[in-house]
């Protein structure tokens, strides 16, 4: 019997060229595809809830698969992150009604941008926060966010439907 399976992920992005398989480029699905096709022993294609760019990290970050495999859905993520790499880990997995999609159930997305003030650079930062020596005026910030707070057609910057 075809059981749908949702991941839910982290990920350091780093060494990524996104989330999206691409010909000449290591990815993030590519790992996982070849992680669930291990573990399941039969060929499985992740499919994710959005592509990302180079470099970008998830700290919550839903994929979903289709397998035959009758292996508890608890076990999964051990699993699976037996054969990912360390900077890839499935944190929890869902036994999921059949016509779950991850692009088409997400109901919300998230992003977080951080920035960090200080007169020197913090390696641990690194590639995780723009960094910045000068102290920000958050109160012109805080003005300017206003200016996004409300209903807004982004209809020109989604997907096709």
């Amino acid at each position: 019997m075809m059981r749908t399976i949702a991941l839910l992920l982290s990920y350091d992005g780093s060494a990524y060229h996104g989330w999206q398989s691409q010909a000449n480029s290591k990815s993030i699905q590519d790992s996982l595809n070849e992680a669930a096709s291990s573990l399941f022993n039969e060929d499985r294609k992740v499919v994710g809830c959005g592509r990302t760019d180079t470099g970008v990290h998830a700290k919550s970050y839903f994929a979903s698969l289709r397998t035959t495999s009758g292996i508890p859905v608890e076990k999964i993520p051990f699993g699976i992150n037996s054969y990912l790499p360390k900077d890839i880990s499935v944190r929890r997995a869902f036994e999921v009604a059949e016509d779950f999609h991850p692009v088409h159930s997400c109901e919300k997305k998230e992003y977080t941008y951080y920035i960090y003030t200080s007169p020197v650079r913090d390696p641990f930062l690194e590639g995780r926060a723009l960094h910045t020596r000068y102290t920000l005026n958050t109160e012109l910030m805080k003005r300017a966010a206003g200016q996004f707070v409300g209903t807004h057609d982004f209809s020109a910057v989604r997907s096709l439907g």
